[in-house]
């Protein structure tokens, strides 16, 4: 794939997986560039920019958390693409950027790009302090819980708004786990939000 484009960014994570930010708060890139074709190895595929291309409109999908959080939006991000053409964003963990991959690689129509928005919730929640507090039953703690996620996942908050604010999509759909940061996206940059909610207790029912 790096024979194929000339020039790859790509972001630095620290041992947390979370994107380091620079001076300015903003996320650090690494950037590799090919300058002198004349040494480019024969064999290798001649190095190409990405064609340009044009879709109806572009969605940015924010969403954090385990496989349960993403897999929705993937489905979503697939179908928006091949009924709609869309291009879509889809920003996540880099954890699922893979498995992601495989899942868009036989796409019809539209276009799905990855990335990543740092930080990796299943490597925090297999620890032996995540699985007590899961694994309780006190509403206090449920409580504590739900305040801790809304810190843990803000961290993503920097790299979010850089690639919202750099790519300026049509509209921004996010997940349960994402709501704090679109609300600072839509606000600061005037980007169309909506929330795709997949948690039934969120929504008041007889059930819940």
């Amino acid at each position: 794939d790096f024979a194929r484009r000339p020039v790859r960014v790509f972001p630095i994570f620290d041992h947390s997986a979370n994107v380091v930010l620079g001076k300015d708060g903003k996320p650090a890139f690494l950037r590799i560039a090919l300058v002198d074709l004349d040494t480019f190895p024969r064999n290798w595929p001649v190095p190409r920019p990405l064609p340009e291309e044009t879709f109806p409109k572009h969605l940015m999908i924010i969403t954090r958390g385990t496989r349960g959080d993403i897999q929705p939006f993937a489905a979503l991000a697939k179908g928006l693409a091949e009924r709609l053409n869309y291009k879509i964003t889809l920003c996540t963990e880099m954890r699922y950027k893979d498995g992601l991959h495989k899942t868009f690689a036989k796409l019809k129509r539209g276009r799905i790009q990855f990335r990543p928005t740092g930080g990796d919730t299943t490597k925090k929640i297999e620890s032996t302090v995540s699985k007590k507090a899961m694994s309780s039953k006190s509403e206090l703690m449920q409580s504590m819980m739900l305040s801790r996620s809304e810190a843990e996942f803000f961290g993503s908050e920097p790299t979010i708004f850089h690639w919202a604010d750099t790519m300026r999509p049509d509209g921004l759909i996010y997940g349960f786990t994402m709501a704090n940061i679109a609300m600072i996206v839509t606000e600061a940059l005037n980007i169309p939000i909506v929330g795709f909610i997949l948690q039934p207790s969120i929504i008041p029912s007889k059930e819940y």
